[in-house]
């Protein structure tokens, strides 16, 4: 759910709606406070849009000022900027995919996530790669254990106390 639009956001959403075929780079998104209208008109926010970058969007998470999204190629922001066109869609970094759909996570205003190629914050409006002094036990391991390139087994959490992401 888009806040404080209160829309719901499908991703990998049907191309058609009622096709059942799904475009795993389509994000779709309903009216703002009504869950069942997802047709786009001139009298409601609903709408979609497909990223033109990627295979499949792999997952994405609210921040403060807009949804990150990921492909398995390219980090996405979709912010909300008001109708007729509700949503902009940018590239905000590129070859910093997801490796996972819970692979990213939130302390404090930064956004931290692991890709294939390493860890990487979203943090005063930029993404910068995280320096990680184990990266080679990390990804030596996945690798042996073939779960690179993309995997459901990796997930992100936080020790707020601590300011640690782990």
């Amino acid at each position: 759910v888009a806040m404080p639009q209160a829309q719901i956001i499908a991703f990998g959403s049907e191309a058609i709606i009622g096709s059942g075929i799904q475009d795993p780079l389509m994000v779709r998104w309903s009216d703002a406070g009504v869950t069942t209208t997802w047709t786009a008109s001139s009298t409601n926010q609903a709408g979609s849009f497909r990223l033109s970058k990627g295979s499949l969007i792999v997952g994405a998470r609210q921040t403060s000022q807009s949804i990150l999204l990921w492909t398995d190629v390219d980090c996405w922001a979709m912010t909300y900027i008001q109708p007729p066109l509700v949503y902009s869609f940018s590239i905000i970094a590129s070859q910093c995919w997801l490796i996972g759909p819970k692979a990213h996570c939130v302390l404090g205003a930064n956004t931290y996530w692991m890709s294939r190629k390493g860890f990487f914050a979203f943090a005063n409006g930029g993404v910068q790669q995280i320096d990680c002094p184990v990266w080679d036990t990390i990804f030596n391991n996945l690798a042996a254990a073939a779960l690179i390139p993309t995997t459901s087994k990796v997930f992100a959490g936080t020790n707020a106390p601590f300011g640690e992401v782990v």
